[in-house]
């Protein structure tokens, strides 16, 4: 190494079991090592069936969880800002439906004009006919306006529903990554525990017993 995740995911033997270690890592010993299953990039390259949290995780794997869950959170804010990004557009949107309405309003006015116009005129047919095409136009341009009023209000219903569904997502995400660090963390102190007393009973082995003892 170093490699990119995409890299370390050509090899035919990575799964979530694999070791790795980070090259902005700057101890040594086991515990510089930890399962690929661990790390959100690595297990992203791997077959959605296998993107799972191995189990047993050690305390530096339950560290990696926990900036895991660091990470969400951190989405979470960005989603947060995305949201009230979007309430200052919906008011420019709802600004321009204002302006549009008002801009249809002074269309009809100008056509009721025309037609008072063009009734006055009678027979010049050529008036009348260039007075028609411009009522004509002004019709295509109301039509436009309000089809554009139309865009805007797909679009911003849209967006809300995606923002909402995204931040629903997060929050969900936030919750999973709580439990799972709670639990690994409490499975790493666990076996932590077991090491001790292990190692323990294994050194009262060694030392045999007492030959002066009554």
């Amino acid at each position: 190494g170093p490699l990119e995740p995409a890299q370390i995911a050509e090899n035919e033997a990575f799964g979530p079991e694999t070791l790795v270690c980070s090259e902005h890592f700057s101890g040594d010993g086991d515990h510089a090592w930890i399962r690929a299953g661990f790390i959100g990039e690595l297990r992203n390259q791997l077959p959605r069936a296998l993107r799972i949290i191995p189990p047993d995780p050690t305390l530096a794997e339950a560290a990696a969880i926990g900036s895991l869950e660091k990470r969400v959170l951190e989405l979470e804010s960005l989603l947060l800002d995305a949201l009230d990004r979007l309430r200052e557009r919906t008011r420019d949107v709802h600004d321009l439906e204002l302006d549009s309405r008002e801009r249809e309003r002074e269309v009809l006015k100008l056509q009721t004009a025309l037609k008072r116009i063009s009734s006055r005129v009678g027979n010049l047919g050529g008036l009348d006919a260039q007075l028609r095409r411009m009522t004509n136009a002004l019709e295509v341009n109301e039509k436009n306006v309000g089809s554009i009023r139309n865009s805007f209000e797909q679009g911003l219903e849209e967006a809300a529903r995606t923002a909402a569904k995204t931040v629903a997502e997060a929050l969900h995400a936030v919750q999973e990554a709580t439990k799972i660090a709670e639990k690994a963390t409490a499975i790493a102190a666990g076996n932590k525990k077991r090491r001790r007393k292990k190692r323990k009973r294994t050194k009262k082995k060694k030392s045999g017993p007492d030959p002066f003892a009554i």
